[in-house]
């Protein structure tokens, strides 16, 4: 049976790369801003752990946004497989910076 690599569209991929670009953009300073305040404040709870997870997150969207920022125009193979990627990856970072805002609101209360 013949596997066709773009049997399934996603919608156009420089918007899946624009999305995952503004949430890296967007997100960035404001969890080196969390990150600086912790230290600071000499907190070492859950929350240090999400920075660090984000900016691993962080680094892995950029590796991918350069590699997918590569694939020649005609590799619709390569381009579907890491479109997917970054979907995954937008999503990851999307979540975490949910869990963020609940840390935020659980430490706003207990000020």
């Amino acid at each position: 049976m013949w596997n066709s690599c773009s049997s399934r569209k996603s919608g156009p991929p420089h918007l899946t790369l624009n999305s995952l670009e503004n949430t890296i953009s967007l997100l960035s300073p404001l969890i080196k801003e969390m990150d600086r305040l912790n230290q600071e404040l000499g907190d070492s709870n859950k929350i240090e752990v999400i920075i660090h997870l984000f900016l691993q997150q962080r680094k892995k969207g950029g590796a991918l946004v350069s590699k997918y920022s590569s694939i020649r125009r005609w590799n619709l193979c390569k381009k579907r497989k890491y479109e997917k990627r970054l979907r995954n990856m937008d999503s990851s970072l999307r979540e975490l910076s949910g869990v963020l805002q609940v840390g935020q609101a659980l430490d706003t209360q207990r000020l």
